[in-house]
């Protein structure tokens, strides 16, 4: 993605950097891992950024292996003139762990960086990590400048490029409904269902007992925001709002699809039905047992005259769960 100079979108893009950020502008890949100081596995082509390690039991510690690229052109983007024979910048590597709160780094190459592909290598300790990590990689300054530009970084430290996250899955994400759900990235465009290519996500069905939410990561943008890490910034506020619209769609299917399941008696088809109604459902009725809002749900959907109301219920119970102006107002205050 470019950055635009200047502009309130700029200033939304780059977390309101008051200088040009290359963001996604250094090509940043992961190509292998070692487990245990094991033999180095290959990553493959279409991993979609992504790398699995959950069915990896009793491992210690994790080497992930990559190539960082600098270009010419990003050079000339992030430094001015007088510095780019020299530039005062660093590669770093960093990873960060949302669920733990532990966010740590490796030095790629030391300043004064080149246009060139760089190896790096950085390690996970298990102990350090839960469920998933996400991986990028940073040219930071490493010296003040002296130019008078404020189009430039100017201080010691100011990041100035990063690249697209790598995300490691260190726990089967199935922390979801009770352990029911799983959401994971794939390309659209190379998948073999018949989901338009462009669309952001879809429930998948073809597992009843545990539906997967598929997110298009052909939407390099979205993906980066849903898979940063962090709680402050824009990316973090981003993936909020994004979590948020898509969670709502999610919910109202779910429900629905539990609705048409429920029987006169309460019975559902499926466990994950039951957490729907547990986390939701009671949002919509007086009640609290699972057997009596599906009782509830079966008489709603037993007459289409029924549905609009039903509707009209479902969206007042998920806005009233998922809180969507909380996330929304934040982002307007931060970046509006």
């Amino acid at each position: 993605m470019m950055a635009a100079e200047n502009t309130k979108t700029e200033r939304t893009r780059t977390e309101a950097l008051p200088y040009v950020y290359a963001r996604m502008g250094l090509d940043f890949d992961a190509t292998g891992y070692a487990v245990d100081d094991g033999n180095i596995g290959t990553i493959e082509d279409d991993a979609d950024r992504q790398l699995s390690l959950e069915n990896l039991p009793g491992w210690e510690t994790t080497t992930i292996q990559g190539t960082i690229e600098i270009t010419e052109d990003l050079i000339k983007r992030v430094f001015p003139e007088d510095e780019r024979d020299e530039p005062p910048g660093k590669l770093i590597v960093t990873t960060d762990c949302l669920n733990t709160h532990n966010r740590f780094g490796k030095e790629v190459v030391d300043a004064p960086v080149e246009a060139d592909e760089y190896q790096w290598e950085i390690d996970i300790n298990r102990d350090d990590v839960r469920e998933r990590v996400v991986l990028n990689a940073y040219l930071v300054r490493t010296a003040d400048g002296s130019h008078e530009s404020s189009r430039y970084a100017s201080y010691h430290g100011q990041r100035v490029a990063d690249g697209m996250p790598w995300s490691i899955q260190i726990d089967e994400p199935d922390d979801w409904l009770g352990g029911h759900m799983v959401v994971r990235f794939k390309s659209f465009s190379d998948s073999v269902s018949s989901v338009p290519d462009d669309n952001l996500y879809y429930l998948d069905r073809t597992n009843p007992e545990q539906p997967r939410v598929w997110v298009n990561s052909d939407h390099k943008p979205i993906e980066s925001a849903l898979s940063s890490g962090g709680y402050t910034g824009f990316r973090p506020r981003m993936r909020e709002v994004i979590s948020s619209q898509i969670a709502h769609q999610i919910w109202v299917e779910l429900l629905m699809w539990t609705a048409s399941d429920a029987t006169e008696d309460g019975d559902l088809e499926y466990d994950w039905q039951e957490a729907v109604l547990t986390e939701v459902g009671s949002k919509m009725y007086d009640e609290d047992a699972p057997i009596a809002i599906a009782q509830q749900l079966h008489e709603a959907v037993r007459e289409p005259e029924n549905i609009p109301q039903l509707m009209d219920d479902i969206n007042e119970a998920l806005q009233e769960y998922i809180d969507p102006q909380d996330s929304l107002n934040e982002m307007i205050r931060r970046e509006g």
